[in-house]
């Protein structure tokens, strides 16, 4: 095997393996963690001990779900998500549809809020202006198509891993005693919680899970076999909480102020006191941010025909959908970034739970046995 051979073989496997979980982790991260306000919402609130158990069966109940939804979605072939459903639960794939699209809104609205945040408190710019740069910025890269996405998740993830470790290594160095204090506490004098860790660590596995069958068009063309879909499947739970766990342990330090801060990346860059670091960081997470707006107005253009399955090239189709959804979404966002995660994501995380995450780890996995 010559080493050109060679060079595209391992970088075949690594796309098989961690393709999916990057494109996962993506639209996860941008979803709130990256903002700080969803890890505050959903695990810091809890105290760190109890914080910590919730992020580790989040990430169990990732790479379940996301393993059996990989390898349901190949033997089916189905790489939407209204031909997965189709294929789980029949006539009762509408419910998912319909819960999906008032899924998406909010998570668009949540990023348009967060985008229009950071700009005006990092930059200095109007509000409006973060959110007009997102809408463009979407629609361009849904023009393009599902290949120049595929691009933007793996070259992001690397980035995003580096400027998260940059950043708790900062956090050490600059605010080390409020990590060592809350960790030695254990969350002890943390409010009460309004729910226990297993409740909040299934509760926020269970919306983010609803990403899995929209995301299916990232698949098609990386997983060819079980032991891909399963491998795949596994690595995407960790792959999505790997840099939550690293920014958790961040704003630790500024436990228990940082519960009330809009946007809690901001707080902790700010208490850090690095410019460099404030800047780095929030254009990381822009660009992150913008990969989960593309990656779900993408999901629904896949599912309308507009993007071809299994990549494809430029769409006027896909820019013109893009143009409704971000404006619908713009609209929303005024609502605000707390009350969209708090309200917003708590409403559909137990709609999800039972359409989607109940029937593919019962219906699923029985059609899955039975046909092998």
């Amino acid at each position: 095997m010559t080493s050109t051979d060679g060079g595209t073989w391992s970088r075949s496997r690594w796309r098989r393996f961690l393709m999916p979980g990057i494109a996962f982790q993506a639209v996860v991260i941008g979803g709130g963690y990256g903002t700080g306000r969803e890890l505050v919402e959903f695990f810091l609130t809890l105290g760190i001990g109890a914080g910590l158990a919730a992020m580790a069966l989040t990430t169990v109940v990732f790479s379940l779900v996301c393993a059996v939804s990989y390898e349901f979605a190949r033997r089916t072939e189905a790489y939407d998500y209204r031909s997965f459903f189709r294929a789980l639960v029949g006539p009762g794939a509408g419910v998912y549809e319909v819960a999906w699209i008032i899924f998406m809104l909010i998570v668009l609205s949540v990023v348009t809020a967060a985008v229009g945040a950071i700009v005006r408190d990092t930059f200095g710019l109007p509000y409006e202006v973060g959110v007009v740069g997102l809408a463009l910025v979407t629609v361009g890269l849904v023009y393009r198509g599902t290949d120049t996405l595929k691009t933007l998740f793996e070259g992001w993830t690397v980035l995003l891993f580096v400027v998260f470790a940059v950043t708790l290594l900062a956090t050490f160095a600059r605010l080390g005693p409020g990590i060592e204090g809350a960790f030695a506490g254990a969350g002890l004098g943390a409010p009460a919680p309004p729910r226990s860790w297993f409740v909040a660590g299934i509760a926020y596995a269970g919306y983010n899970v609803s990403l899995i069958p929209a995301l299916l068009y990232t698949v098609e063309s990386e997983v060819a076999t079980r032991r891909d879909a399963l491998v795949a499947g596994v690595l995407a739970g960790p792959i999505a909480m790997a840099p939550a766990l690293l920014f958790f342990v961040a704003l630790s330090a500024l436990y228990p102020t940082i519960l009330e801060a809009e946007v809690p990346s901001n707080s902790l860059l700010e208490a850090i006191g690095s410019r460099g670091l404030q800047v780095t960081f929030q254009i990381v997470l822009l660009g992150t941010l913008v990969s989960t707006a593309a990656g779900m107005v993408q999901s629904v253009n896949a599912r309308l025909g507009f993007a071809r399955s299994g990549g494809g090239g430029p769409s006027r189709a896909s820019a013109w959908a893009g143009v409704v959804w971000m404006g619908v979404a713009a609209f929303f966002a005024q609502f605000g970034l707390i009350d969209l995660i708090a309200r917003g994501y708590g409403t559909v995380t137990w709609v999800f739970i039972a359409i989607y995450v109940a029937p593919v780890l019962t219906l699923g996995v029985a059609r899955i046995a039975r046909r092998s």
